[in-house]
């Protein structure tokens, strides 16, 4: 009966552990089952961290990346890819300087290849420039279409 009495400090720990755990999962799943409506009402925190999760959720693994990153808010690898990616939460469409950032700074990360995600859309201007630069461009209507594709298999 000794042993209850010490190890109750070890059973604490792996109590608040667990419940840390179960909230970060609650959490994923609701960021996860949004719609656009609390897409746009997100924090730039929170739709980076949901960015982050629809590329997890769509097979990309988090690479370790420097902790001082200029126009890239985190890096991703698919089939032996680095990926630098960037998330723009705006209130109107990005312009072409994002593209041309990113554009710069992704092969100083290792990345062959750069993606900007925003919960709106592009200025003619940006899409031009990131055609000509080899920048992928996720803009609202390609992330519902990932979001029903990842719904649709039950992710």
């Amino acid at each position: 009966m000794e042993w209850i009495y010490k190890s109750w400090p070890l059973a604490l720990i792996i109590g608040i552990f667990l419940v840390i755990k179960v909230r970060g999962w609650m959490r994923q799943e609701k960021m996860m089952t949004a719609g656009l409506y609390e897409v746009d009402r997100m924090s730039k925190k929170q739709f980076r961290e949901f960015c982050l999760l629809l590329l997890q959720r769509l097979g990309y693994k988090m690479k370790p990346s420097p902790t001082k990153k200029q126009w890239v808010h985190f890096i991703v690898e698919k089939e032996g890819q680095h990926i630098a990616v960037l998330a723009k939460h705006y209130q109107r469409d990005v312009s072409a300087r994002p593209v041309e950032k990113i554009a710069r700074s992704a092969p100083l990360y290792g990345c062959q290849q750069a993606l900007i995600i925003t919960n709106r859309d592009y200025s003619l201007e940006a899409r031009d420039l990131a055609k000509n630069l080899g920048v992928d461009l996720w803009n609202r209507d390609r992330i519902i279409d990932l979001l029903l594709a990842l719904r649709r298999q039950g992710k």
